[in-house]
């Protein structure tokens, strides 16, 4: 199927490629899909009663930020590593064009 080493390592990076961007779609939906859910604020005279109702929503919130930020991050470099190690194979356009 494959006739030499680089049709081999050409495959194995687009897999890579595809998957980095797969992950950023995903991360992008799920957070569009966590943003737009609406949030009610609470009202009620009582600081701390309002303090001890909020800190849970607060936390899941921030779990869910952290959640997506590292999905994001961890796509970004899979699609960042695929890049450059095509730059370091010498496969980049510019040198293409030059042979």
């Amino acid at each position: 199927m494959f006739k030499n080493l680089k049709d081999k390592i050409a495959l194995s990076g687009i897999t890579v490629l595809a998957i980095g961007v797969a992950l950023l779609i995903f991360t992008f939906f799920s957070a569009y899909g966590f943003l737009t859910t609406d949030l009610s604020p609470i009202s009620t005279q009582d600081l701390v009663q309002t303090f001890g109702e909020s800190l849970g929503p607060l936390i899941a919130a921030a779990i869910h930020i952290m959640y997506l930020g590292v999905m994001g991050w961890v796509s970004s470099l899979i699609t960042r590593n695929d890049r450059y190690s095509a730059g370091r194979n010498g496969n980049t356009t510019a040198s293409a064009a030059k042979n």
